[in-house]
């Protein structure tokens, strides 16, 4: 019940309420207040002490700002949940700490005029989200409004892990397969790697951990785009939604768009896949990339039980993550002085075409975390990249989350197999041979192409045949020999190549491999 000094100065707001109230014209309201309680008491309605006591109350002072802890997400909730009282599962200490980075690092970024960004935490355990800063603590000059993480940006680079996973679990790569790194035109598109280097051929694992363009690329016509795109669709990447042919090829290197709720989710759901697969006997879940959650007390459909994936294998996901884990990036990653390296995250960063978005996502056993930074506008900056802007905040956000082991191995997923150690294929007789677990279907994968058998005379300075050589005198040798045009740039980069010896001059085959190049 409201004191007899609360309903006079409740009273006396109407008269003005936009010039007089508590917080603004103290004085002028106090007067108002005591002299509608000298009234009532003069009319006899209060008597005389209630009256004193009364105008010895205190006026109640400016009313606290509305709390603005997460006010994107509370948008979301309006516009979902209209007329609903909702608790959500965000985790206020964690928030506070959160935009607490968030403003640190927008103070940083609005020196280059980048005024934009979004990080949102998720826990993989149950896909409630604990953090979500929809922007930076812009002004409204620069759409302070918008909420990013549900806005379709490109992509970047930040589709790379999953076509990875895809060429894994389909059995069309291992992890050290080598891809070509060349000078690559395709139809007229001519992609470029960030550094406008080439390596002529490099492991697929560490083309992604380098986030190597040209063969993501190659990688990408060798899968299929409009396979990719299928997979894509079951991720339910919703803004990826126009025909495959309107992307092409450059559907990896950011051609098309996606936001970081869906990129997010997806990964969350990745990260599950795992840590069901290894906890439930190597069974999946038919809904296991389901929906975010904001909602506390909401109990999430993950489908039935199926021995059958019903995206991606734990085994190929696993393989990914060790991939998105490397740390030591020599090459696009190279102004990256990283963190302790006991934060186990597997990670991934992205720049779209004219620096206008910077990514960055990586997961734990336990959370997944994403972070977008650039121009609500579109407008791009100059050094705007993933791995400078978008990753410190990444590392930092993990760093606020409780230690997590890293994710158990799912070895009934996978299977050791005998592996050519120069070019990760599958071992042949001629390849030396290294063990280590592939997806079940990389046992179908081809096996290594580049080993051969050469014949040398006895200095073994020289190739020979019988048109030359004595047979008995011929000295047979393993050799590894890439295709012409990826040893000139292999050779480059790897001093221990040895390309094969010419022929001697007066064998049958020495003008015949002139011509190879």
């Amino acid at each position: 019940q409201l004191s007899w000094a609360e309903s006079a100065t409740l009273a006396v707001l109407p008269n003005a309420p936009s010039l007089i109230y508590p917080g603004k014209n103290q004085k002028k309201l106090l007067e108002k207040r005591n002299r509608l309680l000298q009234n009532l008491a003069r009319k006899g309605i209060i008597d005389k002490q209630t009256c004193a006591l009364a105008m010895a109350e205190p006026l109640p002072g400016k009313p606290f700002d509305l709390p603005q802890t997460a006010p994107h997400l509370l948008q979301r909730v309006a516009k979902s949940h209209e007329g609903e009282r909702i608790k959500t599962t965000i985790d206020i200490s964690l928030q506070n700490r959160v935009n607490q980075i968030a403003k640190y690092y927008y103070n940083q970024y609005k020196q280059n005029e980048v005024y934009n960004m979004a990080v949102i935490v998720v826990d993989i355990q149950n896909r409630n989200v604990i953090s979500y800063v929809g922007n930076s603590p812009t002004d409204s000059d620069h759409h302070k409004d918008v909420d990013i993480i549900g806005a379709p940006r490109s992509t970047g680079s930040i589709l790379k892990p999953l076509l990875y996973a895809s060429m894994l679990d389909e059995g069309q790569i291992l992890p050290n397969t080598l891809v070509p790194d060349i000078p690559t035109q395709i139809s007229g598109y001519a992609p470029q790697n960030f550094n406008l280097t080439y390596d002529g051929a490099v492991p697929a694992h560490r083309a992604l951990s380098r986030s190597l363009n040209i063969p993501a690329v190659l990688m990408l016509q060798d899968f299929g785009v409009n396979k990719f795109y299928e997979k894509l669709q079951q991720f339910r990447l919703h803004d990826i939604n126009r025909r495959p042919d309107h992307y092409g090829l450059s559907l990896i290197l950011g051609g098309a768009e996606s936001n970081l709720w869906d990129l997010t989710r997806t990964y969350a759901g990745m990260s599950s896949t795992i840590n069901y697969f290894n906890a439930n006997q190597g069974k999946y879940r038919t809904k296991e990339f389901a929906e975010l959650n904001y909602v506390n007390g909401f109990e999430q459909d993950y489908g039935k039980e199926s021995y059958q994936k019903t995206t991606l294998g734990a085994g190929s996901i696993w393989l990914t993550y060790n991939a998105m884990e490397e740390v030591n990036r020599p090459q696009g990653d190279e102004s990256w002085k990283f963190y302790d390296s006991s934060l186990k995250i597997a990670w991934k960063t992205g720049t779209s075409f004219g620096n206008r978005d910077a990514w960055a996502i990586g997961t734990n056993s336990r959370y997944v975390v994403g972070v977008w930074i650039g121009n609500a506008s579109g407008e791009g900056r100059p050094e705007l990249t993933g791995v400078e802007n978008a990753a410190p905040i990444l590392f930092d956000v993990f760093n606020l989350l409780p230690r997590k082991r890293w994710f158990a191995t799912p070895l009934n997923d996978l299977e050791e197999v005998e592996v050519c150690s120069q070019s990760g294929h599958l071992a042949q007789e001629n390849c030396p041979k290294v063990k280590m677990f592939v997806p079940l279907k990389g046992k179908t994968t081809s096996v290594c192409p580049y080993h051969k058998l050469v014949h040398l005379d006895r200095s073994e300075k020289f190739r020979v045949n019988s048109s030359c050589e004595n047979v008995d005198d011929i000295v047979t040798r393993n050799w590894f020999v890439l295709p012409p045009v990826l040893e000139w740039y292999y050779k480059s980069q790897h001093v221990d190549y040895l390309p094969l010896p010419p022929y001697r001059d007066d064998c049958s085959g020495a003008q015949s491999a002139a011509m190879d190049f």
